[in-house]
């Protein structure tokens, strides 16, 4: 029977569903190709050159929506709350914009993720919008093949720094999987109900 899902994104109704969809896009980078062959003429926008980055963009996302999710997540389930008041002991718990920004600070993963989503929804940054201690590289390694066509590989590496030391530096395979690691431990720990109807075994 439909329901009216103007306030929710699409129907979601749990926060494991929107992790599910972490999942959902951790898989897709997965079944992207490595790379694309210039002398192959490929149907599939999958093997577009840039989708491993829309891939990369989509996790980045879902898992700084999950910030938002958790926050209204735990303002609903009182057993999660009070173990998350242990877990999160710095962090504001009582404003949805606090939360964010102090998982910001605690977590590099969730503050690449902010920085990623920033940048991917305006054309540039203005320079009091770019956190400086992030950095996010991008380009192409070049394979010759011996019939002169090329294979060409994106290459995709995050990191940041604190006070001029690295506290974070991975290429962006490393940081999706990170993200579906950080996410299913959070929520686990929290005891987050209702994992069972979206997630079996």
């Amino acid at each position: 029977m439909p329901f009216n899902a103007t306030d929710r994104t699409l129907g979601q109704k749990s926060i494991w569903q929107v992790y599910r969809k972490l999942c959902w896009e951790a898989e897709l980078f997965n079944e992207v190709p490595d790379y694309i062959t210039t002398s192959i003429e490929y149907q599939s926008s999958l093997y577009a050159h840039d989708s491993k980055i829309y891939c990369s963009i989509n996790c980045a996302s879902t898992s700084l929506s999950l910030v938002d999710w958790l926050f209204h997540t735990l303002s609903e389930c009182e057993e999660s709350k009070n173990i998350a008041l242990k877990s999160f002991t710095d962090s504001n718990l009582s404003n949805d914009k606090d939360f964010l920004f102090d998982l910001r600070k605690k977590y590099p993963v969730i503050n690449l993720s902010h920085q990623i989503c920033n940048a991917n929804k305006h054309y540039y940054l203005r320079k009091n919008s770019i956190d400086e201690n992030v950095r996010v590289m991008v380009g192409d390694i070049i394979e010759l093949n011996e019939d002169g066509s090329q294979n060409i590989r994106p290459a995709i590496n995050v990191s940041q720094t604190s006070n001029s030391v690295v506290q974070y530096n991975c290429p962006i395979n490393e940081f999706i999987l990170d993200l579906v690691n950080f996410w299913g431990v959070t929520l686990d720990s929290l005891k987050i109900p209702d994992k069972n109807i979206f997630f079996s075994g």
